[in-house]
C-alpha cells in the first residue's frame, strides 16, 4: 500500500546518512525500505494514541 501522507511521502529519509560516503547505500537503503513500511503500517493501523502504537 503506499503512502497518503504527503508530508511522509515526501520526506528523505536518512539523506544525510545517505550523503555520507561513510554509510554503504545499500545498507541505508535497507533503513530507509524499513522506516517506509513501518509508516504504511501505521497507516493501515491508525493507532489512537502512542499506547496503541507501541503495540
Amino acid at each position: 500500500m503506499p503512502i497518503t501522507n504527503q508530508q511522509v511521502a515526501g520526506h528523505a529519509f536518512l539523506r544525510q546518512m545517505h550523503d555520507d560516503a561513510h554509510f554503504p547505500d545499500h545498507v541505508v537503503d535497507q533503513g530507509k525500505a524499513s522506516l517506509l513500511r513501518l509508516c504504511e503500517r501505521i497507516e493501515v493501523g491508525r493507532p489512537s494514541d502512542l499506547e496503541l502504537l507501541a503495540t
